[in-house]
């Protein structure tokens, strides 16, 4: 059968896919295709999506029933989630409250529907200053911890005691791909460390200074940078970045600030330190031009200038707000 797909370079190719599949654009009808060089993802429509090629290519069906087709089977047609996320082997799925009365056939139809889920949680929000998933298990092995493969790193984590987002993989990678050899990182709210990892494997930094408040967060992250054979590039660290930021003193030449709901409380602590902050926030879309007025009155009560690089919607948070990521360039205000 004849499909529109996206084609990618092998070693992006689970990401991608993984991604498609949340935006309910891959074909799940169809096998997926691949040489040594790409792998070809059939999608439902021709269309742009990133800056992928679209090609149009023959393809084997794929008989085996989608999650839906299966869900469908026990659960009303208008109470199936429509999108999820994929950590590991783990499942995770954030649910209506009249979807409620249907999790134990949704688990059960998601791991029918995918050979590589071990495990079904359901996402109850992220709460407290550890941004700390709560959970509550559904389906599968009762566990929370789980291995996961990203762009060539292998990163350990355990669902209900650190931090990490599936759908920033985009957004580590493309971070990554700025940094100039040599350079000098700070990874203010670091978590289990993939932006750190991913920029040590890839950029060739001098350094990278990375810290959590959260103890657990850090005991993910020392184990990957070893897993990952980066720790002569990463020294990580336990605590407040407010009280890490003043005794390390070190002028950096990008600081990432991936604490979405609370990074402006920190961003006049990140500004001394500062060249290239890569800055993440939630935000509606009409909000964003009064943040950046904001952060420029917050830099300029400080003694800096600030200049917007980039803006970019990086997924969406709720119906109505965005993750938002910004790029600013730092310098003192001598005027």
């Amino acid at each position: 059968m004849q499909s529109p797909c996206i084609r990618v370079p092998r070693e992006q190719g689970e990401n991608i896919r993984q991604e498609l599949l949340k935006e309910g654009i891959l074909r799940m009808d169809l096998k997926i295709k691949q040489n040594k060089d790409f792998i070809y993802l059939p999608i439902k429509k021709n269309i742009k999506w990133r800056d992928y090629p679209i090609k149009k290519l023959e393809f084997k069906e794929y008989v085996k029933k989608s999650f839906r087709d299966i869900a469908q089977e026990s659960i009303p047609p208008d109470q199936i989630p429509t999108s999820f996320d994929i950590i590991g082997d783990i499942g995770i799925i954030k649910v209506s409250d009249e979807q409620r009365e249907y999790i134990e056939e949704i688990g059960k139809a998601l791991l029918k529907a995918h050979n590589n889920l071990s495990i079904i949680l359901m996402d109850e929000g992220v709460q407290n200053d550890y941004r700390l998933r709560q959970v509550t298990w559904v389906a599968g092995e009762k566990r929370t911890e789980t291995v996961l493969k990203e762009y060539g790193m292998k990163l350990w984590v355990d669902i209900a005691q650190v931090y990490y987002s599936p759908r920033l993989s985009s957004e580590r990678y493309r971070i990554a791909c700025q940094i100039e050899a040599g350079s000098i990182i700070i990874d203010m709210f670091a978590g289990v460390a993939p932006f750190s990892i991913l920029i040590a494997k890839i950029a060739n930094p001098k350094k990278i200074y990375a810290f959590d408040i959260n103890p657990r967060a850090v005991h993910y992250a020392q184990k990957n940078i070893i897993e990952n054979k980066v720790q002569d590039k990463i020294a990580i660290f336990t605590g407040d970045a407010k009280d890490i930021l003043p005794k390390l003193n070190i002028q950096a030449d990008h600081i990432i600030m991936n604490l979405p709901h609370q990074a402006h409380t920190f961003f006049a602590d990140a500004l001394p330190f500062a060249k290239m902050i890569h800055y993440y926030t939630i935000l509606k879309k009409e909000e964003i031009g009064a943040h950046l007025k904001k952060l420029q009155n917050d830099a300029k009560k400080q003694g800096y200038r600030i200049r917007t690089c980039d803006i970019r919607i990086v997924g969406s948070y709720s119906p109505t707000k965005n993750r938002v990521g910004i790029d600013l360039e730092v310098k003192k205000d001598i005027s």
